[in-house]
């Protein structure tokens, strides 16, 4: 029998990383055209770590990754650390969908309150 380690699977999943990086890149370009002209470091670089930051919390789908940078680009690269919110969801032991749901609930209640 064939035994794969998780070590193994990283290194797999590593090699399409660019790939995925350039989807990233590509849909940051179509959503959201100003964004990548406001970085102060370039658009991959800014995608891998927004990959890595989104990993820690077991963001780890497309789908929910491309939620993620969502957030980043509307909320800022440190959404995750000042909404308090934000940092109670993403640490939860939520699903990445369920987390993804949660916060978009919070940061239209966040919205409502500031409107307010």
């Amino acid at each position: 029998m064939l035994i794969i380690t998780d070590e193994q699977l990283d290194i797999m999943g590593e090699v399409k990383l660019p790939d995925f990086y350039q989807y990233v890149e590509n849909y940051i370009n179509k959503e959201f055209p100003d964004f990548s002209k406001n970085r102060k470091i370039d658009l991959t670089s800014w995608i891998a770590t927004t990959y890595f930051q989104a990993k820690k919390y077991n963001i780890n789908t497309i789908k929910t990754h491309i939620k993620f940078v969502n957030y980043c680009c509307l909320f800022g690269d440190d959404f995750d650390t000042k909404y308090p919110f934000a940092n109670t969801i993403l640490n939860s032991n939520e699903t990445a969908n369920s987390k993804m749901v949660l916060l978009k609930d919070a940061f239209i209640d966040e919205l409502n309150r500031e409107q307010s």
